[in-house]
């Protein structure tokens, strides 16, 4: 396996020309048939070595597959004309006869619709319509949540009085670290204010351990609202956002301590809407 390059002179590096080496190779080399298919067939580099083959007595075959007419009349004024040269070139040097030039034809095109019941299985189908479904969800239910703790009597159950109430009984549980820590694992799936969270925690267990709580809450929630972000966000950006911001979310990922940093102080999203974009943008 090797790669063949194209590449114009710059910056003090000399030109690679390796692709139409090779094309000129291969026509030179054939000795019973070229087939050739293309779209626009306007190079004379290609058409001149074609033209001294078809020159020689027992020479190989020549097959061309290209477009009977050009798309629009910015090709058929500029592409078209040059294939016709060429072609002419061509023919005129075509002493034996073995000159064929062929172009697609489709007496009833077919529906896009028609193409689909034809060559795409019908659990395919219904896989394409599941994913779209699935990115649609993960687009719009955290957005949803996060209105709804924010405009909705939703937000009145996160009432910090009424959270460091419920939390002192547990200070002298067992396992108070692992129920606080799986409180913010599950806030942070239902895109619960953050900020809330943590000062409730503070004022119930106290400056060191309420923060030690807090600490480890906040990471165990942004590891699994990144890890959902992760995979099928990552889909999703693709499908939806186009090229332009997956190359953007490619340089965010080079960039990712300063760009975390930013959106935390800046407060541009809930702290489960930030997670989620962020494992979807590869920071």
């Amino acid at each position: 396996m090797a790669i063949s390059r194209t590449q114009p002179a710059y910056n003090g590096n000399p030109e690679i020309r390796e692709v139409e080496a090779l094309y000129l190779d291969a026509i030179a080399a054939a000795q019973h048939s070229i087939y050739i298919e293309a779209q626009y067939f306007t190079s004379t580099a290609i058409a001149e070595p074609l033209a001294k083959r078809l020159t020689e007595p027992g020479g190989p075959e020549v097959l061309l597959i290209i477009p009977r007419d050009g798309a629009g009349w910015l090709e058929q004024n500029t592409m078209t004309v040059l294939r016709a040269r060429l072609l002419r070139r061509l023919c005129a040097a075509d002493r034996f006869g073995c000159l064929r030039v062929y172009f697609p034809a489709v007496e009833c095109p077919l529906a896009p619709e028609r193409l689909i019941e034809l060559y795409i299985p019908q659990d395919n189908r219904r896989l394409g319509g599941r994913r779209l479904m699935r990115s649609a969800i993960f687009l719009v239910v955290p957005v949803a949540l996060a209105a709804a703790w924010r405009w909705t009597p939703l937000g009145s159950w996160l009432d910090v009085a009424m959270l460091v109430e419920g939390a002192r009984p547990l200070r002298d549980h067992p396992f108070t670290p692992l129920l606080v820590i799986g409180v913010y694992a599950v806030g942070g799936l239902v895109v619960a204010p953050i900020t809330g969270l943590i000062i409730a925690t503070a004022m119930a267990f106290g400056p060191l351990l309420g923060f030690a709580y807090s600490l480890l809450g906040c990471l165990v929630s942004a590891a699994i609202t990144y890890g959902i972000g992760s995979r099928p966000g990552r889909e999703t950006m693709r499908r939806f956002a186009g090229r332009h911001v997956s190359h953007l979310s490619h340089r965010l990922a080079r960039h990712g301590l300063t760009a975390i940093l930013i959106v935390r102080i800046l407060p541009v999203a809930p702290f489960t809407i930030v997670n989620i974009m962020a494992g979807a943008s590869e920071v």
